[in-house]
């Protein structure tokens, strides 16, 4: 039956994905306190069909964790999401997905649900992280139907808080990777922006010490306020 707005049915998953739900919400919550040393990341990085986020598609999710202040190369995730209907030909020659590679992924709700498996409740931190977090969290609610509520840090106001009077603020990844010369090959798929990030997120962290920051908290905090003294207020 249509359900009338604002309600719905719920989506009908399997039982096996309602079990691998039930097992992932009972993870702990990690301290977001302690100190870069001891803690561990998730860096994403997302390829979708375009830029609207509210009607645009997740095409694939590329991640790797950060654990005790290094990239663990051995610990990372890349998913296609299975698609019925393909991106256009300029989207693809940005992300370099073909239509059968497309086609033939993951199944959504497998893609997502292992996505989630494999970041846990850990922090997860992006560039431009509003654009990845709306898109993830919109696929994640239709796919899933539920709501994670891991907590985000925009690498692209972090980096000018730390980095100060370096590169402006608002500036693509690209600027950053070039100020610290730091490899391009294979940009712009998932997993490797989700590679240069974590390169990224790593100078940062050894900056952020040099100010007296030690934790992810700290990191958020002054992101948030470098975003709040932005004209305009944000991305």
């Amino acid at each position: 039956m249509k359900w009338p707005w604002p309600f719905r049915a719920r989506k009908q998953l399997s039982e096996a994905i309602l079990g691998r739900q039930h097992r992932w919400s009972q993870l702990p919550t990690p301290k977001l306190t302690l100190p870069f040393s001891q803690a561990s990341y998730i860096v994403i990085d997302l390829e979708t069909s375009g830029l609207d986020t509210r009607r645009d598609r997740l095409i694939s999710i590329g991640a790797v964790r950060v654990a005790a202040k290094r990239i663990c190369y051995e610990d990372c995730f890349h998913v296609v999401l299975q698609q019925h209907q393909t991106s256009d030909h300029d989207n693809i020659l940005i992300h370099g997905i073909t239509p059968t590679t497309q086609r033939e992924g993951t199944p959504p709700v497998e893609a997502l649900m292992a996505f989630w498996e494999f970041a846990g409740k850990s922090p997860l931190v992006a560039y431009h992280a509003p654009f990845d977090q709306q898109f993830l969290l919109r696929s994640t609610h239709q796919q899933l139907d539920i709501r994670p509520k891991s907590k985000w840090l925009d690498l692209a106001w972090l980096l000018p808080a730390v980095f100060t009077n370096t590169v402006p603020n608002r500036s693509p990844l690209d600027k950053w990777l070039a100020h610290f010369q730091l490899a391009e090959d294979g940009r712009h798929t998932a997993d490797a922006d989700a590679l240069a990030t974590a390169e990224l997120l790593l100078m940062s962290l050894t900056q952020a010490e040099k100010k007296g920051l030690t934790h992810f908290d700290a990191l958020f905090t002054l992101a948030n306020g470098e975003m709040k003294l932005a004209p305009g207020g944000g991305f």
